[in-house]
Formats: structure tokens, sequence, C-alpha cells
């Protein structure tokens, strides 16, 4: 089994997040008390706590085989989720016609950056510093 890196680790707990914010908007909508509260609290969040993937993105990139456009994705990621935290306190329809979709869109985003995070291999003599 390979070592978990921070950048697999920290790209695991945005993709953790992300489905919290699922599981706490679908308890509000639902009728749960506190949901609302907890949807809004961990939305602020999520864009902070995914610097830190998108920093070690670039830090990771040129000792581990990790994609371009995962790096991409990953410095994308806390852009995306103060858009999706932005979206979700607008108070008109089509804020949440995009919010939810995106909510969707980037579970599937932080999953696919995780597992590509985790399957990176270390580089070894002249690969470095590709």
């Amino acid at each position: 089994m390979r070592r978990m890196t921070g950048l697999t680790i920290a790209l695991a707990a945005v993709a953790a997040g992300v489905l919290t914010q699922a599981i706490l908007a679908g308890g509000f909508l639902g009728g749960a008390g506190g949901a609302r509260i907890g949807h809004a609290f961990v939305g602020f969040l999520l864009p902070c706590v995914a610097l830190v993937p998108a920093v070690l993105a670039f830090v990771e990139r040129g000792r581990r085989d990790v994609p371009g456009w995962a790096v991409i994705g990953a410095a994308a990621l806390p852009v995306l989720l103060w858009i999706q935290n932005t979206l979700g306190h607008l108070p008109f329809a089509p804020a949440t016609a995009i919010h939810v979709p995106l909510g969707v869109s980037l579970f599937g985003l932080s999953v696919a950056l995780t597992i590509v995070s985790a399957r990176a291999t270390e580089r070894t003599g002249t690969d470095v510093g590709r």
C-alpha cells in the first residue's frame, strides 16, 4: 500500500467536507433544526480548508507524478468553494439552480483529485524537477 501524502489527506478532507454539506443540506430540507446552521458553518470553512491542498499540489508537483490538470483542479477548489458559498446565500432561484449542481460537481472533483493524488508515484533520479 502506498504512503498517504499530505495532499491526498487534505483532498480527502475536502471531499469529506463537501459530502458533509450534502448531508446537512438534506437535513435542513427535511426539517432538522440545526442542520441549516451547520451547513452554513461548514460552507464558510471549506474554502479555507481547500487552500491547503491548493498549496500542497504545487509543492508535491515537483516530487510526484501529479498531472497538471490535477494541480489546476486543486488550485481551483478554494475559488469554486467560495463561489459555492456565495451562491448559497443569494435569495433567488437561479442561484440555487447553480448551487446544487455545483455542489455535486465539487464532490466529484474532490474525489477524483483524491484518487489521482493517491495513485501518483514518487519521482526518482532524473525525473525530479520535471
